[in-house]
């Protein structure tokens, strides 16, 4: 990434981002065995095209230019997990682990986007540091209030 991100690239790098964030929580809804497990992730990857959308509206009320025809940066990485790939099966412990170590690096990766822009653009991406912080929070209480059952549940990740 640029040491100067424009406001445009910021924009194209978060609806990239929060699509393949989507992504993910669709692999991981399709790949459960327990139906409250796939609605969860189902819910999740909701949210994250609603985000993305978000963006691209506030992008254009911000008075934003075109956007780039792609990201600057890997974006697949910045709201997904890596440590999964290739696992046949996994807990939903382990999948509500690696969701939540995506929505902390996503926190992260929006904190660093912000800091490189100014007035509301940097407003915008702290305040989807945010979001992702809330989605950190409901991810932990998924872990914490979860019967043992549910976190032993497999989640069968297709090939």
């Amino acid at each position: 990434m640029s040491d100067e991100m424009t406001l445009e690239q910021a924009l194209r790098n978060a609806i990239a981002a929060e699509l393949a964030a989507a992504g993910f929580y669709v692999v991981l809804a399709e790949s459960c065995s327990d139906p409250q497990a796939r609605e969860f992730f189902e819910l999740m990857a909701d949210q994250e095209r609603v985000h993305a959308e978000r963006i691209r509206e506030i992008g254009e009320r911000l008075g934003a230019g075109e956007l780039p025809d792609r990201p600057d940066t890997s974006v697949h990485s910045v709201e997904t997990a890596v440590g999964w790939e290739g696992r046949s099966e996994i807990t939903f412990r382990d999948a509500v682990e690696l969701a939540l170590g995506a929505e902390n690096n996503a926190e992260l990766t929006y904190e660093t986007w912000a800091e490189q822009l100014q007035g509301d653009p940097a407003s915008l991406f702290f305040a989807l540091a945010a979001d992702e912080a809330r989605h950190a929070l409901i991810l932990q209480g998924v872990l914490d209030h979860s019967s043992l059952d549910e976190l032993r549940a497999t989640v069968t990740l297709e090939e």
